[in-house]
């Protein structure tokens, strides 16, 4: 799937609303670059979201700048998602 086609599924299923409900896990955390284009101090971060019966159902990328707000679009970058018992990713 592309991130194009991610992003879309993302959205149009509400998984933001969905995440709510399931344990959020941060599984990787580091500072971005000092040579990146976001604000000194942005934090990358990985998380893996898992539904009551401990299934992994989403892993999404996000960039949090000092102030806590999300960097680039403002909204998580999805990178798998569980639909309908089928795994989608995209690098």
């Amino acid at each position: 799937m592309s991130q194009q086609e991610m992003n879309a599924t993302f959205n149009e299923q509400k998984w933001s609303e969905r995440l709510e409900k399931c344990k959020e896990v941060v599984d990787k955390e580091k500072p971005t670059s000092i040579y990146s284009t976001f604000p000194m101090g942005t934090t990358f971060r990985r998380k893996r979201y898992y539904d009551g019966q401990k299934v992994l159902v989403a892993v999404l990328l996000e960039y949090v700048k000092p102030d806590g707000t999300l960097a680039a679009s403002g909204k998580p970058l999805a990178k798998m998602l569980l639909v309908d018992g089928i795994m989608y990713y995209t690098e």
